[in-house]
């Protein structure tokens, strides 16, 4: 078709796209036209359009009007066959979204952001159409979650009642649909019939693994699901929903040996009594002298859940007799709605409370000591190394930032940062100024200070966080430190946020990372190559 649709979403917002019923034209995230704002507002004010095919895209029509904010954000969802669609809408990243169902060319709002709905940050579906009817989630009054049943003229009813695990994704499927599941770092799939009666538990293995995403649709009773786990690559495995069997169709083949990584879990006391998760992973069942080499690392933004992954490279930190641990702080959605809101706003330093009860848990579990302990996080998660190695300078040895936002009073001094604004707080308001200002890494490098070795890493072309949030950083500790460690800085080009990133520049910078590690905490070397027994001399 010569049809193309240009400037639709992507980069600061979502980009999404819902077919007519009839098959002739399309809704689609679109960002305004070049020349109808200025350039730096470019990335702002997205819209729904509609476009018939066959016509030019000058012609597309507004859907809703203009959204009353300049950083909503949209994701469409069509049912099996596109006779139905919903648009959620929400005003920056981690907010609660408003649902509109579609009527013909008729868009109706049918739920309000009081009714706490969010199906974006759910690594999978937040909603999902189970014949006429819409499943989405809901954290009103649940902060585990609920799932409500919409029908066409948005009359809800709750399908299944928040229960002991934080609901996370739906996926609908034959005569009902499967729930994802969660509770710290474990996750399960579970399968309801349409009177959200409870069929069963879907044979996953019970820890250790994250659900990645499930293909599935209202007409077929068979479901693909896809999951890894810390030391399982990824596998896509079949469900049948009449009989209950799983069964493996694909999964990747390590080139390394992973059955030898071991797991286990501790909890860490940390501010309001709360208990954090923390999985530590190392190979066989090693002595803990108190020394040993180890990196953790958390994320706690956005609701996002951190869910168990394939530990890849690490094996090689592993190997050398390295530990590596994983805490499920506040600010991510391990727990629902209640443990996102817990880190998040007003109550960001608990991510950062979190973060340090943890690395004080691993201390007293004897498995490490602050002159071998480093730690990492990227993008939000490097906001949580900045504020950790300001806060706490003495009790850690290396401390790695990926792509990270460390000056959040300027949150807004670039395109996407603004999105960022609901969840952080913006610096025009007094009350969310001074939670920012109390914990923004940049303003809180102190000169005169001894600062742990610490290794940046960013991208010349990253549109989530600016390059120069590194620069400033970087420059600043650099100037402050007192210690002999180093402060060192690597910018990537043609790069941006990791998301564009090359083989070559993945697996660069996943080797910068481990081997600055490996300086500072002192990793055993590796071993020699054995030469084969057969092998003469020259």
């Amino acid at each position: 078709m010569p049809d193309a649709l240009p400037y639709a979403g992507g980069g600061t917002t979502p980009n999404s796209v819902a077919w007519d019923a009839n098959g002739k034209g399309v809704t689609y995230v679109r960002l305004p036209l070049p020349g109808s704002v200025p350039i730096a507002r470019a990335q702002f004010d997205a819209q729904l359009y509609h476009h018939a095919l066959g016509t030019p895209a000058s012609a597309d029509i507004a859907e809703l009007g203009k959204p009353p904010s300049p950083i909503a954000e949209h994701k469409l969802i069509s049912s099996a066959h596109g006779g139905h669609a919903a648009a959620f809408i929400y005003y920056g990243d981690g907010n609660f979204e408003s649902v509109y169902l579609r009527s013909g060319r008729t868009w109706r709002k049918v739920l309000g952001i009081d009714e706490r709905v969010r199906t974006v940050d759910s690594e999978t579906r937040g909603a999902a159409w189970e014949g006429d009817r819409l499943l989405v989630l809901s954290y009103r009054h649940a902060p585990l979650g609920q799932l409500l049943a919409l029908d066409n003229d948005g009359h809800s009813r709750v399908l299944v009642s928040q229960q002991g695990w934080a609901m996370n994704g739906v996926a609908a499927i034959k005569g009902g649909f499967l729930l994802v599941e969660i509770r710290g770092p474990d996750w399960r799939v579970r399968q309801f019939n349409r009177d959200g009666v409870l069929v069963r538990t879907v044979p996953l293995p019970s820890s250790g693994i994250g659900i990645n995403a499930i293909a599935s649709t209202e007409d077929s009773t068979t479901a693909l699901i896809g999951y890894s786990g810390w030391s399982v690559p990824p596998r896509w495995v079949k469900y049948d929903a009449e009989s209950g069997g799983v069964t493996t169709v694909f999964e990747v083949k390590p080139a390394g040996d992973y059955s030898q990584v071991h797991t286990w879990r501790l909890d860490a006391l940390s501010t309001s009594g709360v208990r954090v998760p923390i999985t530590v992973m190392a190979l066989g069942d090693p002595r803990r002298d108190g020394e040993r080499p180890t990196i953790l690392s958390a994320y706690g933004y956005q609701g996002r859940s951190r869910q168990p992954a394939f530990i890849g490279p690490m094996l090689a930190w592993l190997e050398r007799g390295g530990v590596y641990a994983w805490a499920n702080i506040r600010g991510g959605g391990e727990y629902g709605e209640g443990w996102h809101s817990g880190g998040s706003r007003a109550n960001k330093q608990h991510c950062f409370d979190d973060l340090h009860a943890a690395a004080r848990a691993l201390i007293d579990a004897r498995w490490t000591d602050t002159a071998h302990l480093g730690i990492v996080g990227g993008s939000a998660g490097g906001l949580l190394m900045g504020a950790a190695l300001t806060q706490h300078p003495e009790d850690y040895r290396a401390v790695v930032g990926l792509v990270g936002l460390y000056d959040v009073l300027r949150l807004k001094a670039w395109p996407n940062g603004e999105y960022g604004t609901y969840e952080f707080g913006t610096v025009t308001n007094a009350a969310e100024f001074a939670w920012v200002n109390a914990y923004s890494p940049l303003q809180h490098v102190r000169p005169g200070t001894a600062y742990a070795a610490v290794l940046l890493i960013t991208a010349e072309n990253d549109p989530r966080v600016a390059a120069w949030q590194s620069h400033k950083f970087a420059a600043t500790l650099q100037k402050a430190n007192t210690s002999p460690r180093p402060i060192l800085l690597i910018t990537r080009r043609g790069e941006g946020h990791g998301v564009t990133s090359s083989f070559s520049q993945r697996v660069s910078n996943t080797g910068a990372e481990l081997s600055f590690f490996a300086e500072e905490l002192g990793l055993a070397p590796a071993a020699p190559p054995t030469s084969p027994s057969n092998k003469t001399s020259p």
